[in-house]
């Protein structure tokens, strides 16, 4: 308490250092780093670092917190942060007038506010990968309020999530790098349950626009059906997501609106959700262009067979390939053989003989 730092280069860094602790940097405890130079630098060459606490303002230089395996908590600061670690996880970040650059990859981040007045307000760079962003605000008066770079070589950012964010920005809300290259280009980044007008997606980059999706099955006495399968087919009845009802007949889980591919959206609505066990099966259909939270699958006896149509049967080399589908989910099962009185039957999931 009572510390202020002035006129240095570093207010505090940590380097090679394996485990650490630093609480209440902050004007609570008459903690200043205000002086012109970077307020604190924990170098990648450190780790488990615990940082619960930092305010920092008006330096010319930006925060950076590079030590993996770590957690950073609770800062507020007007500078530009890097929150680079890896595997670390970052909550309670608030960054007004400045912006957060190059988050580190396999890190969770909650509750992140970033209100920018000179860049984008969240810039993932070349090595952004399997990052969560859960909560928050990003906005920003000049450029993106997210902007996902261009891939540079083999180092493209990919697999990252966006939750529960709202996105504003002034060249667009969202944006996208892409490539000419699809093997390199920026993919698979999904953005569930965030609020935003604007997108744009550069050539062969992907952005999935996704909603939460929740669901309650009970039988038509109003019982629970714990353990039920949900399995949940797009328009053109091609299988989704499959899910299993908890113990209380509950089930949560994520549906996707489209899938950005460059200039190009592809819808998946509407989905037909069937609901299901040994003895019962009930369904729904929706149109998916926001959270459906709460729904109700009725299931009742099922007393009919499903119908089998679209049987196929194709040669490949020494192999055959039988195909078929089912009016409802169903289990199905192959009886084969090399004569007339066939012999054999086969109940695999493949059915890969």
């Amino acid at each position: 308490t009572n510390l202020t730092v002035t006129g240095a280069e570093y207010g505090f860094s940590l380097t090679n250092v394996d485990v650490g602790y630093l609480t209440d940097l902050n004007a609570s405890n008459n903690v200043m780093l205000d002086f012109g130079g970077y307020p604190i630098v924990i170098s990648a060459t450190s780790s488990f670092i615990e940082l619960d606490g930092l305010d920092a303002f008006n330096n010319d230089e930006n925060i950076q917190l590079y030590a993996p395996n770590s957690s950073y908590i609770n800062i507020t600061t007007n500078d530009d942060l890097y929150p680079s670690g890896q595997y670390s996880n970052y909550t309670n970040i608030t960054v007004t007038e400045g912006y957060i650059s190059n988050p580190g990859s396999n890190s969770v981040y909650r509750n992140i506010n970033v209100d920018s007045t000179t860049e984008n307000a969240m810039h993932l760079g070349l090595a952004a990968q399997n990052i969560h962003i859960i909560g928050g605000n990003m906005t920003t008066t000049s450029g993106y309020g997210v902007f996902i770079t261009n891939p540079s070589g083999a180092s493209y950012p990919k697999n990252n999530v966006f939750e529960d964010v709202y996105i504003k920005g002034d060249t667009a809300d969202v944006g996208l790098g892409g490539d000419s290259d699809p093997d390199i280009a920026s993919r698979n980044h999904s953005f569930i349950n965030c609020t935003y007008a604007s997108e744009v997606v550069g050539p062969y980059a992907e952005l999935n626009k996704k909603w939460h999706y929740q669901a309650h099955v009970n039988d038509t006495g109003g019982n629970v059906v714990p353990g039920a399968t949900i399995a949940v087919y797009d328009k053109d009845n091609v299988l989704r997501e499959s899910w299993m009802t908890n113990s209380s007949g509950n089930v949560i889980g994520n549906l996707r609106e489209y899938l950005r591919v460059g200039g190009t959206k592809t819808y998946y609505a509407n989905y037909t959700i069937y609901a299901y066990n040994d003895t019962h099966v009930g369904n729904m259909t929706i149109n998916v262009t926001t959270n459906f939270m709460d729904e109700v699958i009725t299931v009742s006896l099922d007393n009919n067979k499903p119908n089998v149509f679209g049987i196929n049967v194709s040669e490949s080399g020494n192999d055959m390939l039988v195909s078929w589908n089912t009016s409802e989910p169903a289990n199905s099962s192959v009886n084969y053989g090399e004569t007339t009185s066939l012999g054999n039957i086969s109940n695999s999931s493949t059915f890969e003989i």
